[in-house]
């Protein structure tokens, strides 16, 4: 069966007059009769195609998705981890954000959860400065965008995101060797 069979095909894409009618009218904000002269339109035809017409391009615009906010968001949250930019951090950051890491016992990690935009950026970068040669990489971790950490292509810690809106609530870091041979298995 085609995979496409039983869906809605696409919009048609608007005359060129349609479309040229439609810009005029939202840049101006209302119908004007020299509108409609330019476009050759009387008055009785002047709503469907202006109406169809932005419904059109609304239906072929890109719409993102929440992944693609969530991948976009942690992208950002690697590159200012990257460059040590630390009100970057506390922008990505819900202000009522936790971090929650996990060293097993056998490395160092934050005892308790760290909560706070603020605190959590002074805790990463503080983290980062003191393990020079790590490498962030936006990676799937658990179906999402995540970031795998690896230092000289050794994985030493995989960092998961939840993000809503355009804000990250909650990171959970892993640092337990135990918990990362899957992830350093060739």
């Amino acid at each position: 069966m085609d995979e496409d069979q039983g869906k809605d095909p696409p919009p048609a894409s608007p005359a060129p007059a349609a479309r040229g009618a439609s810009a005029l009218r939202d840049m101006v904000g209302r119908w004007t009769e020299e509108i409609a002269a330019i476009v050759g339109r009387t008055p009785a035809r002047r709503r469907k195609p202006g109406s169809s017409t932005r419904r059109g391009i609304r239906l072929r615009r890109p719409r993102e998705t929440a992944s693609d906010v969530h991948a976009r968001v942690v992208t950002a949250f690697a590159a200012a981890c990257g460059t040590g930019d630390l009100n970057t951090l506390v922008s990505l950051l819900d202000p009522d954000a936790t971090v929650l890491s996990d060293g097993g016992g056998r490395v160092c990690a934050a005892p308790n959860p760290i909560h706070g935009a603020d605190r959590i950026s002074c805790f990463v970068l503080g983290a980062l400065s003191q393990r020079p040669g790590l490498d962030a990489t936006p990676q799937s971790v658990n179906g999402r965008t995540g970031l795998v950490l690896r230092r000289d292509g050794i994985v030493s810690g995989v960092v998961s995101f939840d993000v809503r809106g355009e804000k990250i609530t909650d990171v959970w870091l892993v640092l337990n060797p135990d918990k990362l041979r899957s992830w350093n298995r060739s």
